[in-house]
């Protein structure tokens, strides 16, 4: 646990997407219980083969007895708790859902493959089939008069145990969530993009190359690089995390620094977008240093306030992690996706101890795979 805790400067492993293993599962789960059924059946036959004892015709009649009464019971169940779940979703009917129809489908458990009114008109019609089918065979009415219980004990059973004892998987949400791209780092991580990555990324090269800072900046380190820290602890200077860093432009003026982007946004006249160039010290050789273009991903903070805050307060340090990994993988796929591979860098870390200066070391290991182009970019 330890060494794995150590991949990608002690931030962890990364998140990969999610695979098909549960829905291959329960193919295989399938397959065993059908196989199952298939030998209790034919080892009933040898059996009776083997005492010499007479064959009796096969009837599948209380086998399918049982299934229809089981579906219609998952059905029974599914409904009612979908109707206990309306009762609340009732009073939220213009503020979240918009009419009655779409609050009552988003209450439903069933799985439909397509939206729409469509897919349920057709299981209505389904279920009213399954009903009539068994009142023309004398199920239901044999269901009524001598198992009655079925359709009463167990539905009760069902309702307080759905209620009270199961609650849905914590990783079946988080699928469904990450797979709707709908965690908080989904957003974050397209918030930082369009707002700030996408407006100094693609002049960024330029702007180094007409600065003074040319000749001090390596060419393969002529891009931006991101520090994403697993404890989101976004320090307002990089010196505070680490005193073998030096912000070298901060007090300059913007002739002897990089050139800043101004960019008209959201009501703002000539809005300012500014990077700062940083000497980084080797802690074991104070004579190597090097310099690049680097700051913290500053949405990164917001996971920090979330967890500190008292209106957030079921989000956990376990949550937080989550996030800021998901925040890392988002955020590579929104910078691939959008052609700026080479012009940025994301770094994930994590800081146990600020006296080691790992921060520069960090850095520096960076800069020394951007060199011999080791690196998974960005």
């Amino acid at each position: 646990m330890d060494q794995e805790r150590e991949e990608n400067n002690g931030f962890g492993p990364i998140p990969t997407p999610r695979g098909r293993r549960a829905g291959v599962s329960y193919f295989i789960l399938l397959a065993v219980w059908l196989t199952f059924w298939f030998l209790a059946w034919l080892v009933e036959k040898i059996t009776h083969i083997m005492l010499g004892l007479p064959m009796q015709p096969f009837s599948g009649e209380r086998s399918m007895f049982i299934m229809a009464t089981f579906f219609l019971l998952t059905v029974i169940y599914g409904l009612l708790h979908s109707l206990v779940l309306f009762v609340e979703e009732w009073k939220h009917i213009n503020s979240r859902h918009g009419s009655r129809y779409q609050a009552f489908q988003r209450c439903l458990h069933f799985k439909f493959p397509v939206k729409g009114p469509i897919p349920l008109v057709l299981f209505a019609v389904l279920l009213s089939l399954h009903v009539w089918w068994m009142v023309q065979t004398g199920m239901f009415t044999q269901l009524l008069s001598q198992y009655w219980e079925l359709l009463v004990l167990p539905a009760g059973m069902q309702l307080f145990t759905m209620s009270f004892l199961m609650k849905p998987a914590e990783v079946e949400v988080m699928e469904r969530v990450e797979g709707a791209n709908q965690n908080v780092a989904h957003g974050l991580a397209w918030s930082y993009y369009t707002g700030y990555l996408e407006i100094v990324l693609p002049g960024l090269c330029e702007r180094i190359e007409k600065s003074a800072w040319k000749e001090k900046i390596h060419p393969t380190a002529r891009r931006l690089l991101v520090l994403i820290p697993l404890k989101c602890d976004v320090r307002a200077k990089l010196e505070d995390a680490d005193s073998n860093i030096k912000n070298v432009t901060a007090d300059l003026s913007e002739d002897e620094g990089l050139q800043p982007v101004r960019k008209d946004s959201a009501g703002i006249k000539g809005r300012v977008y500014k990077n700062d160039v940083h000497c980084i010290t080797d802690p074991d050789d104070a004579e190597h240093t090097e310099y690049c273009v680097v700051e913290y991903a500053t949405v990164a903070k917001t996971l920090y306030d979330m967890q500190e805050s008292k209106a957030c307060e079921g989000f956990s340090r376990e949550a937080r992690e989550q996030q800021v990994k998901l925040l890392y993988c988002t955020l590579k796929n929104i910078i691939e996706a959008g052609g700026y591979r080479d012009q940025v860098v994301l770094v994930p870390f994590d800081i146990t101890d600020a006296e080691d200066h790992k921060l520069a070391k960090v850095i520096l290991q960076t800069l020394e795979q951007l060199k011999s182009g080791t690196i998974d970019m960005p």
